[in-house]
């Protein structure tokens, strides 16, 4: 399944060892009860659900079937739109579960800020396994010829310029150092410490 394929390419580069596997959180229907939703409900293509219980957090992951059986019949690298939108919420997921368990808590500019991140990893990664390289048009697909929907709200619209803000600015420096040539350890010894700061510490790493 992509999902759990993202999720172990991710994990990989993060060097994450305690996150359950994401096809164990599918869901396909809203839940009851959710206090927390990451994602844009209205789209329903992705969108990450949290539930506080008396055992803890319960966290569903919604994924358009239809998103998914597009991806499973091969070649996810070449379907960029869908395949970001897996890495969204596959990055969320993975994102919320390590905060939980490590016993802290992260902001949703924290969260898109970090899957924008995500996306453009996943996308460069899968692609590098079956061409050879990455695509030399990544970054511009993702972060110049980026729009956002219409029916955002302006803190929404808002928080997702600023996480493709920053983000911008970190996977540039990627792809001018780690990417073309592909320099897997350097660029492991550059992403890892990157995900485990917080918000501040990831802003601080890209302003000049």
């Amino acid at each position: 399944m992509i999902a759990l394929r993202v999720q172990r390419l991710l994990m990989q580069l993060y060097g994450l060892h305690h996150i359950p596997n994401i096809d164990q959180h599918l869901i396909a229907t809203i839940p009851e009860g959710a206090t927390t939703v990451v994602g844009h409900r209205d789209l329903q293509r992705e969108a990450v659900f949290v539930c506080e219980t008396g055992d803890g957090l319960e966290i569903g992951v919604y994924l358009d079937p239809a998103i998914l059986k597009r991806l499973s019949r091969g070649h996810a690298h070449t379907r960029a739109d869908d395949l970001s939108c897996v890495a969204e919420g596959v990055s969320h997921f993975i994102y919320l579960t390590d905060r939980y368990l490590e016993g802290r808590t992260c902001t949703p500019l924290e969260l898109e800020l970090q899957a924008e991140v995500d996306k453009f990893l996943t996308r460069a990664l899968l692609t590098l396994e079956s061409d050879g390289r990455p695509p030399r048009d990544l970054f511009y697909r993702q972060f110049e010829g980026v729009s956002y929907d219409a029916t955002l709200s302006t803190d929404e619209r808002t928080r997702y310029e600023t996480a493709n803000h920053f983000a911008a600015k970190f996977c540039h420096d990627l792809a001018d150092h780690y990417l073309y040539p592909f320099r897997r350890g350097d660029l492991i010894d550059h992403v890892r410490p990157f995900f485990h700061e917080g918000l501040q510490e990831k802003i601080a790493r890209v302003i000049p």
